[in-house]
């Protein structure tokens, strides 16, 4: 037993807690027709109750809707606990920084991309770049699907 206890002690960002229970505390009725409800979310081992609004429409009126929000709510707020307890974000704690990668071009948009270049080119009206011309409509020509034009 002193053993966890010492492991506990060294490594403080080891925790068990989480939020277990989502308790309704209450509802409004909506100028607009649809109910807000006020839901108290609370945990097992002292966390700070968390209160959010869960809106009752045509689309969430059933009882499994409200308890699939509810058990959404939980994970979620677990989720936020455990990334609390992370190592980087403690007091002191040095973040290095990280650029996000460029997101990659769908196929629709490098083809809209070539088609415009193609255009200019084109339009440039350079004679000696007749073939390449040629070459980059097949090209596009290869590689067109429907609704690649659409925008």
């Amino acid at each position: 037993m002193w053993i966890l206890l010492v492991l506990l002690m060294l490594f403080p960002s080891v925790s068990f807690a989480s939020y277990t229970t989502a308790t309704s505390q209450g509802k409004n009725q909506m100028s607009n027709g649809s109910v807000s409800v006020s839901v108290v979310f609370t945990g097992d081992a002292g966390e700070q109750p968390i209160t959010r609004m869960f809106m009752i429409s045509s689309d969430t009126m059933t009882q499994t809707a409200i308890e699939e929000w509810a058990g959404e709510q939980l994970a979620n707020l677990n989720a936020i606990q455990n990334a609390a307890q992370l190592a980087i974000v403690q007091p002191n704690a040095v973040i290095t920084t990280r650029t996000r990668p460029a997101r990659a071009q769908t196929a629709k948009e490098r083809w809209n991309a070539d088609l415009e270049a193609y255009h200019r080119a084109k339009n440039a009206g350079i004679a000696a770049a007749n073939a390449d011309i040629a070459a980059m409509l097949a090209d596009l020509e290869s590689r067109y699907r429907t609704g690649f034009l659409d925008r």
